[in-house]
Protein backbone atom coordinates (compact mmCIF):
# COMPACT_ATOMS: atom_id res chain seq x y z
CA UNK A 1 0.00 0.00 0.00
CA UNK A 2 1.44 3.23 -1.25
CA UNK A 3 1.58 6.50 1.74
CA UNK A 4 -1.12 7.69 -0.66
CA UNK A 5 -3.16 5.05 0.69
CA UNK A 6 -2.63 5.75 4.43
CA UNK A 7 -4.16 9.07 3.92
CA UNK A 8 -7.19 7.62 2.89
CA UNK A 9 -7.32 5.49 5.89
CA UNK A 10 -6.83 9.02 8.23
CA UNK A 11 -9.40 10.89 6.16
CA UNK A 12 -11.38 11.98 9.73
CA UNK A 13 -7.88 12.55 11.36
CA UNK A 14 -5.57 15.58 11.75
CA UNK A 15 -2.40 14.97 10.00
CA UNK A 16 -0.53 15.42 13.03
CA UNK A 17 2.74 13.10 13.78
CA UNK A 18 0.91 11.15 16.79
CA UNK A 19 -1.87 10.76 14.28
CA UNK A 20 0.50 9.17 11.75
CA UNK A 21 2.46 7.24 15.21
CA UNK A 22 -1.02 5.94 16.20
CA UNK A 23 -1.76 5.08 12.44
CA UNK A 24 1.65 2.99 12.77
CA UNK A 25 1.06 1.29 15.83
CA UNK A 26 -2.60 -0.35 14.51
CA UNK A 27 -0.78 -1.47 11.02
CA UNK A 28 1.96 -3.17 13.47
CA UNK A 29 -0.83 -4.62 15.31
CA UNK A 30 -2.27 -6.15 11.98
CA UNK A 31 0.57 -7.35 10.66
CA UNK A 32 1.17 -4.31 8.11
CA UNK A 33 4.51 -4.41 8.62
CA UNK A 34 5.43 -1.67 5.36
CA UNK A 35 2.46 0.08 5.54
CA UNK A 36 3.20 0.47 9.47
CA UNK A 37 6.62 1.86 8.45
CA UNK A 38 5.33 4.62 6.19
CA UNK A 39 3.04 6.08 8.52
CA UNK A 40 6.38 5.81 11.36
CA UNK A 41 8.46 7.81 8.31
CA UNK A 42 5.47 10.35 8.17
CA UNK A 43 5.56 10.59 11.96
CA UNK A 44 8.87 11.67 12.14
CA UNK A 45 9.01 13.46 8.61
CA UNK A 46 6.90 15.94 11.08
CA UNK A 47 8.36 15.75 14.28
CA UNK A 48 12.05 14.40 14.04
CA UNK A 49 12.47 14.65 17.33
CA UNK A 50 9.54 12.31 18.35
CA UNK A 51 11.42 8.78 19.84
CA UNK A 52 8.49 7.21 20.31
CA UNK A 53 8.22 7.07 16.04
CA UNK A 54 11.57 5.93 15.91
CA UNK A 55 11.23 3.01 18.56
CA UNK A 56 7.66 1.94 16.01
CA UNK A 57 10.14 2.27 12.95
CA UNK A 58 12.94 0.28 14.56
CA UNK A 59 10.65 -2.20 15.76
CA UNK A 60 9.02 -2.60 12.37
CA UNK A 61 12.21 -2.69 10.33
CA UNK A 62 13.52 -5.37 12.62
CA UNK A 63 10.18 -7.46 12.10
CA UNK A 64 10.67 -7.18 7.86
CA UNK A 65 14.12 -8.12 8.25
CA UNK A 66 13.44 -11.43 9.75
CA UNK A 67 9.75 -12.03 8.34
CA UNK A 68 11.25 -10.85 4.08
CA UNK A 69 14.62 -12.51 5.03
CA UNK A 70 16.37 -8.83 4.50
CA UNK A 71 19.26 -8.81 6.91
CA UNK A 72 20.55 -5.38 6.05
CA UNK A 73 17.07 -4.17 7.51
CA UNK A 74 18.58 -5.22 10.98
CA UNK A 75 21.36 -2.21 10.27
CA UNK A 76 18.44 0.22 9.55
CA UNK A 77 16.52 -0.86 12.81
CA UNK A 78 19.15 -0.39 14.75
CA UNK A 79 19.65 3.02 13.88
CA UNK A 80 16.51 3.82 14.24
CA UNK A 81 16.15 2.18 17.92
CA UNK A 82 20.30 4.34 18.56
CA UNK A 83 18.11 8.08 17.47
CA UNK A 84 15.62 6.95 19.75
CA UNK A 85 18.08 7.05 22.39
CA UNK A 86 19.44 10.43 21.27
CA UNK A 87 16.14 11.81 21.65
CA UNK A 88 15.15 9.94 25.37
CA UNK A 89 17.69 7.83 27.27
CA UNK A 90 15.03 6.34 29.59
CA UNK A 91 13.23 4.45 26.95
CA UNK A 92 13.06 1.00 27.78
CA UNK A 93 11.88 -0.42 24.62
CA UNK A 94 14.21 1.28 22.42
CA UNK A 95 16.83 0.31 24.52
CA UNK A 96 15.54 -3.52 24.39
CA UNK A 97 14.89 -3.09 20.70
CA UNK A 98 18.58 -2.39 20.28
CA UNK A 99 19.74 -4.57 22.50
CA UNK A 100 17.58 -7.29 20.34
CA UNK A 101 18.89 -6.47 17.25
CA UNK A 102 22.08 -6.44 18.42
CA UNK A 103 21.76 -10.43 19.65
CA UNK A 104 20.48 -10.99 16.43
CA UNK A 105 23.12 -9.59 14.40
CA UNK A 106 25.48 -12.03 16.70
CA UNK A 107 26.75 -9.04 18.06
CA UNK A 108 26.44 -10.03 22.20
CA UNK A 109 29.03 -8.23 24.20
CA UNK A 110 26.66 -4.95 23.28
CA UNK A 111 23.53 -6.38 23.37
CA UNK A 112 24.25 -7.40 27.13
CA UNK A 113 25.45 -3.89 27.76
CA UNK A 114 22.09 -2.64 25.66
CA UNK A 115 19.77 -4.94 28.01
CA UNK A 116 21.65 -3.25 31.07
CA UNK A 117 20.59 -0.59 30.11
CA UNK A 118 16.29 -1.46 29.68
CA UNK A 119 16.82 -3.11 32.63
CA UNK A 120 18.34 -0.43 34.42
CA UNK A 121 14.96 1.75 33.94
CA UNK A 122 12.70 -1.25 34.21
CA UNK A 123 14.12 -4.40 36.07
CA UNK A 124 11.17 -6.50 35.94
CA UNK A 125 10.97 -7.02 31.64
CA UNK A 126 11.17 -10.73 31.55
CA UNK A 127 11.65 -10.91 28.14
CA UNK A 128 14.12 -8.60 28.49
CA UNK A 129 16.44 -10.50 31.02
CA UNK A 130 15.74 -13.65 28.74
CA UNK A 131 17.35 -11.89 25.82
CA UNK A 132 20.51 -11.02 28.51
CA UNK A 133 20.66 -14.81 29.66
CA UNK A 134 20.60 -15.91 25.99
CA UNK A 135 23.62 -13.32 25.26
CA UNK A 136 25.53 -14.29 27.91
CA UNK A 137 25.04 -17.84 27.45
CA UNK A 138 26.53 -17.19 23.84
CA UNK A 139 29.31 -15.67 25.31
CA UNK A 140 30.07 -18.59 27.63
CA UNK A 141 29.52 -16.64 30.54
CA UNK A 142 27.00 -19.70 31.67
CA UNK A 143 26.37 -19.09 35.71
CA UNK A 144 25.61 -15.54 34.83
CA UNK A 145 23.26 -16.37 32.14
CA UNK A 146 21.65 -19.23 34.64
CA UNK A 147 21.56 -16.31 37.32
CA UNK A 148 19.59 -13.89 34.92
CA UNK A 149 16.91 -16.92 33.98
CA UNK A 150 16.07 -17.10 37.71
CA UNK A 151 15.47 -13.23 37.91
CA UNK A 152 13.62 -13.72 34.46
CA UNK A 153 11.08 -16.66 36.01
CA UNK A 154 11.03 -14.48 39.22
CA UNK A 155 9.92 -11.24 37.14
CA UNK A 156 7.40 -12.94 34.38
CA UNK A 157 3.90 -12.54 35.23
CA UNK A 158 1.66 -15.67 35.67
CA UNK A 159 2.84 -19.19 35.04
CA UNK A 160 1.75 -19.19 31.25
CA UNK A 161 4.63 -16.91 31.43
CA UNK A 162 6.92 -18.82 33.78
CA UNK A 163 6.14 -21.73 31.40
CA UNK A 164 7.10 -19.90 28.71
CA UNK A 165 10.71 -18.70 30.16
CA UNK A 166 11.47 -22.02 31.18
CA UNK A 167 10.76 -23.79 27.57
CA UNK A 168 13.46 -21.05 26.18
CA UNK A 169 15.80 -22.10 28.78
CA UNK A 170 15.08 -25.57 27.39
CA UNK A 171 16.41 -24.70 24.28
CA UNK A 172 19.77 -23.55 25.79
CA UNK A 173 20.73 -26.47 27.42
CA UNK A 174 19.58 -28.44 24.09
CA UNK A 175 21.61 -26.50 21.61
CA UNK A 176 25.11 -27.95 24.17
CA UNK A 177 23.22 -31.11 24.32
CA UNK A 178 22.62 -31.31 27.89
CA UNK A 179 19.67 -33.54 27.71
CA UNK A 180 19.38 -33.87 31.55
CA UNK A 181 18.72 -30.14 32.28
CA UNK A 182 16.79 -29.60 28.58
CA UNK A 183 14.30 -32.28 30.11
CA UNK A 184 14.01 -30.80 33.31
CA UNK A 185 13.78 -27.64 32.16
CA UNK A 186 10.87 -28.67 30.44
CA UNK A 187 9.35 -30.60 33.59
CA UNK A 188 9.06 -26.97 34.99
CA UNK A 189 7.15 -25.63 32.36
CA UNK A 190 4.92 -28.47 31.69
CA UNK A 191 4.68 -28.26 35.28
CA UNK A 192 2.92 -24.53 34.99
CA UNK A 193 1.07 -24.44 32.04
CA UNK A 194 0.60 -28.21 31.25
CA UNK A 195 -2.77 -27.23 29.07
CA UNK A 196 -0.56 -25.42 26.57
CA UNK A 197 0.20 -27.42 23.68
CA UNK A 198 2.63 -24.71 22.40
CA UNK A 199 5.38 -25.89 25.21
CA UNK A 200 7.20 -28.14 23.49
CA UNK A 201 9.99 -29.39 21.25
Amino acid sequence: MALAALCTCAVAEEDTAEDWFNRGQELMMNGSLEEALEAYDRAIDLDPDNAEAWVGRGYALKNLAFFNKEPARYNESLKSFERAIELNRTHSSAWSGKSNVLSIMGRYVEAIEAYDASLEIDSQQAWVLVGKANALWKVGRYNESTETYDEAVEAAYGNTEKAFVWFERAHLFAEVGDNNETMKALERATELAPENKNISF
